[in-house]
C-alpha cells in the first residue's frame, strides 16, 4: 500500500470531515502493537495527536491513525520531523533521489497537503499536514506494520454488506472499523453513469434490501441519500469529478445483542 494510504481516504471528493466522523465514533480500548508504535512518535512543542482509530482497515490492510493538530505552521511542523527523524538515521532521501541506505525520511506534495515519513523498526510511518482553517496546522499521523504479506494481491469490494455498486463501477477504496458491538465501512467507487442515474439506481435498490429512505436531495452537481433500518445507517453520496461520478458510502451498523 501507498504511504499516502490515508491521504487516499481523506482527499477523496467529500470533505473530510465526511470519510473520518464515521470513524471517530470508533475509538478502540484495546491498543495494537502500530498503536503502540503511534504512540512513541515525539510531537512538537504544543502540538496534539488524538486516536481516530488504532486498527482501521483500508483495502484489506490495517492502519493506525491518529488526527493531528499543531499551532505551528506547516514548514516548522516538517522541520522539527525532518531534524528528528535525521538524528536518528544518517542518511536522508528526497523523492527524486536515489540510495541503497535506509531513507532518514521521504517528502512529498499532494494538492494542499505535505507528507513525511519514515519506516521505523519494521513500520511505515506517515505524517501528512496541511494549513487549519483558523491558524496553524491540521492533519493525520498514519502507520502500518510492513511483511510480507503487504505484496500479496487483494480482490477489490464490489459492495458493502447490503449495499450494491452500479455495474462497472471501479472501486477506489474501501475502509472499515469495528468496536463491537458497532461496525463501521466507507467505499468510494467511480462510474461512468450520469450523477442521476447513480441517485435512481440507489433509490430503487435499496429499499429492495430493507433500507428505509430517511431524505434525498438531487442536486447537481452532487446528491445525497440517506437510509435506515434495524441498528444501521447508511449516506451515500454521489458528485461528478472530471467526468465521472465518484459514489462515497458511509454505513454503520450497532448489533443489537440479548
Amino acid at each position: 500500500m501507498s504511504s499516502l494510504c490515508v491521504q487516499a481516504i481523506l482527499t477523496g471528493v467529500r470533505p473530510v470531515a465526511t470519510v473520518v466522523c464515521f470513524c471517530c465514533s470508533f475509538l478502540w480500548s484495546v491498543q495494537s502493537a502500530m498503536a503502540s508504535e503511534l504512540d512513541d512518535i515525539r510531537l512538537p512543542v504544543d502540538a496534539s495527536a488524538q486516536w481516530v482509530s488504532p486498527n482501521l482497515t483500508h483495502n484489506g490492510m490495517s492502519i493506525a491513525v491518529k488526527r493531528f493538530v499543531s499551532p505551528q505552521s506547516v514548514d516548522e511542523v516538517l522541520k522539527f520531523y525532518r531534524q528528528l527523524w535525521q538524528d536518528n538515521n544518517t542518511t536522508t532521501v528526497s523523492q527524486s533521489a536515489t540510495s541503497e541506505a535506509a531513507p532518514g525520511y521521504v517528502e512529498n506534495s499532494v494538492g494542499q497537503w505535505r507528507t513525511i515519513g519514515r519506516l521505523e523498526r519494521g513500520y511505515s510511518i506517515v505524517l501528512q499536514v496541511r494549513p487549519a482553517s483558523d491558524h496553524g496546522v491540521e492533519g493525520f499521523l498514519s502507520g502500518y506494520h510492513i511483511d510480507g504479506s503487504q505484496t500479496k494481491p487483494r480482490t477489490k469490494v464490489r459492495s458493502i454488506a447490503d449495499i450494491p455498486v452500479m455495474s462497472g463501477s471501479q472501486t477506489v477504496s474501501h475502509t472499515s472499523a469495528r468496536n463491537d458491538p458497532k461496525s463501521a465501512s466507507t467505499m468510494i467507487v467511480t462510474n461512468q453513469a450520469s450523477v442521476s442515474s447513480n441517485y435512481r439506481f440507489y433509490q430503487d435498490v435499496m429499499p429492495r434490501n430493507g433500507w428505509a429512505l430517511s431524505t434525498g436531495s438531487d442536486k447537481l452537481p452532487s446528491s445525497i441519500l440517506m437510509y435506515a433500518k434495524a441498528g444501521a445507517q447508511a449516506e451515500i453520496s454521489i458528485s461528478q469529478v472530471r467526468g465521472e461520478s465518484v459514489v462515497v458510502i458511509n454505513r454503520t451498523h450497532n448489533e443489537v445483542r440479548p
